[in-house]
């Protein structure tokens, strides 16, 4: 047998293996002895080179019928053969993915898996990447506050604090009420399991993130039935910037992103799964409901979307109990709400009222103007976080998919899609200042991965096999590009430098509670989360009574670094001990000097 044959054989014996779930030493094999009546159980349909294969798979997985290889004698053939290896090859392929819809049997769908397996596999290891980074970049801040917050619960208990996220060390003052407390909970168990560090602070929300990405994988297959779509789709998700950097960054927000992604998934499940599991599905998407209504504002609007497209879309009539659904999915959103307000009341009392709303306020202002709104959030947020390359596709792509659905060209399951569409586009509405945050577009990641893969997918179907290649050059050139905005998440996009952290590890063994001050930024970052986390102490609040002090000398303007010095030398800080890259610290000496 010549080689390529021979290799094209152990190709095919392996796909059958994994698309049918049958283990066969020969799927090639033009030999068969079998009885008349084999064929009435069997039925075989095709009437070209892959009636071998199937004739053979069809028998192998019939449990009525007996089925062994037997070694046959073998050389070369005396004549032409009618085999074109290339077109019969990809032809036989083809086929075996439809003959695994015909099978009952069609044991483990390893392609599917596997497809799996290959999207967790690069987030993982993209998200793993420089995982343990001191908190310098972007969002740090929020995430050394988290952190805080999180060490206090282990360290004082859950219950002690009424899961409250007091972000001071200690848990001294007033808990922070602007947001759900309990996305807390995940780094807190990550922390009392391996330890405090950067790595683990930042595994809670990876955890997360690959929980709600597994089950939207399944659930793409289950409303799209097409591996391509599904695979290109994580995939593309997979490979965002955004998603990268802020899925493992301990920013409470995003939070929003695995929930809803959860909540989903178990709603197509209910809905299009086994019946025999359909009451385990839905007590597990209540659940899921619960849940992101205790981690994050933003995923109330996605749960909203649920219920518009049970409401409004063809798909969404047909879903079990849709009654039930749209009375109960508002008034547990309603009661979720209210129980975060009577737990803000609990930990602080009616004053986070007044609190709230400052805060929905900011988060709401309309007051940027709309053209610089929409460039902040599409050119400078969105190529960001997404690439130019993936917002042009998920762009076309919308439009092909709004052509498509509308004019009924697609199955009507593919209306689920619409969820991720109309949610964030809400959060932006609605949440105008928000949105332009460095990570508030984050919310769109989900409607960017679907529109961008169902381009590809509807490229590959009208010009196989020109398709795949194009769809390979945009998976290609769309990761270089997400690379190189990685580059500038780690390397560029930073609050802080290392010898700033190196300072703090210096001084955390040598100071106690309230011994160390720290001066005000023009960033509008809050630092105190990273000092304490760090530190494990308490910072000061009047620098009278501190002997240290930390004061900003870059990012800031000259005559900001001249105030702060003037301020901190008249509370008789007189002497520069060591600097860092973005600050010095100050320190109290007997002899009076003036700061240079």
């Amino acid at each position: 047998m010549p080689f390529i044959r021979r290799f094209g054989n152990w190709c095919f014996n392996r796909a059958v293996r994994v698309i049918c779930g049958l283990k066969l030493k020969d799927s090639q094999s033009g030999m068969w002895v079998f009885r008349r009546s084999v064929l009435e159980k069997i039925n075989p349909q095709h009437n070209n080179m892959p009636f071998s294969e199937e004739i053979k798979i069809l028998a192998a997985k019939n449990k009525d019928i007996a089925f062994a290889e037997k070694p046959i004698p073998y050389a070369a053939r005396t004549g032409n053969s009618k085999l074109v290896p290339w077109k019969h090859g990809w032809m036989n392929l083809k086929f075996l993915f439809q003959l695994r819809g015909r099978l009952e049997d069609k044991g483990p769908d390893w392609l599917t898996i596997g497809g799996l397996a290959i999207v967790l596999l690069i987030y993982i290891l993209l998200s793993l990447y420089k995982i343990n980074t001191p908190f310098i970049h972007v969002t740090d801040d929020v995430a050394g506050a988290n952190g805080v917050a999180a060490i206090n619960l282990n360290h004082y208990g859950w219950f002690n604090l009424k899961f409250g996220f007091f972000d001071r060390w200690g848990a001294v003052g007033l808990p922070y009420t602007h947001h759900p407390q309990f996305f807390l909970l995940p780094t807190t168990v990550f922390y009392a399991i391996f330890g405090v560090s950067e790595a683990t602070t930042r595994l809670g929300l990876l955890f997360c993130m690959i929980v709600g990405l597994t089950l939207f994988y399944f659930a793409l297959f289950k409303i799209s039935h097409r591996r391509s779509f599904t695979f290109l789709t994580t995939l593309i998700f997979a490979l965002l910037p955004g998603m990268i950097y802020y899925g493992r960054s301990f920013e409470l927000t995003v939070f929003t992103i695995p929930t809803a992604l959860i909540s989903f998934s178990l709603l197509v499940f209910y809905a299009r799964g086994n019946p025999k599991r359909r009451s385990l599905y839905f007590i597990l998407f209540w659940l899921s409901v619960v849940v992101g209504g205790l981690f994050a504002w933003f995923y109330y609007l996605f749960a909203a979307a649920l219920w518009v497209f049970i409401l409004l879309f063809r798909a969404g009539r047909k879903i079990p109990a849709r009654k039930y659904l749209l009375i109960f999915i508002p008034i547990t959103l309603v009661g979720l709400f209210a129980f975060n307000l009577l737990h803000f009341y609990i930990l602080k009392g009616p004053s986070f009222l007044t609190d709230l709303r400052g805060a929905y306020g900011i988060r709401t202002d309309s007051s940027i103007p709309f053209s610089n709104w929409l460039k902040t959030i599409v050119v400078d947020r969105g190529e960001l976080n997404y690439t130019w390359l993936f917002l042009i596709t998920a762009g076309l792509g919308l439009i092909w998919f709004l052509v498509d659905y509308f004019s009924r060209h697609i199955p009507e399951d593919f209306g689920w899609l619409f969820v991720w569409l109309i949610a964030p586009l809400a959060v932006a509405w609605r949440f105008y200042q928000w949105i332009t945050h460095p990570f508030g577009v984050i919310v769109f990641a989900p409607a960017v991965a679907i529109f961008s893969a169902y381009l590809l997918y509807r490229l590959y179907q009208l010009i196989r096999p020109l398709g795949l290649v194009v769809a390979g050059v945009v998976i290609i050139v769309g990761a270089y590009l997400s690379w190189q905005n990685l580059n500038f998440f780690y390397n560029q996009f930073i609050i802080l430098g290392d010898r700033d952290i190196k300072l703090l590890k210096e001084l955390a063994p040598t100071i106690d509670d309230g011994q160390l001050c720290l001066g005000d930024n023009q960033f509008g970052l809050g630092y105190n989360g990273i000092v304490e986390w760090y530190l494990r102490k308490r910072l000061g609040d009047d620098p009278q009574a501190c002997s240290l002090a930390l004061l900003f000398r870059v990012g800031v303007t000259q005559d900001f670094v001249d105030q702060q010095t003037t301020y901190y030398s008249a509370a008789g800080f007189n002497a520069v001990r060591t600097c860092g890259d973005f600050w010095c610290l100050l320190e109290k000496t007997p002899h009076s000097k003036i700061i240079q």
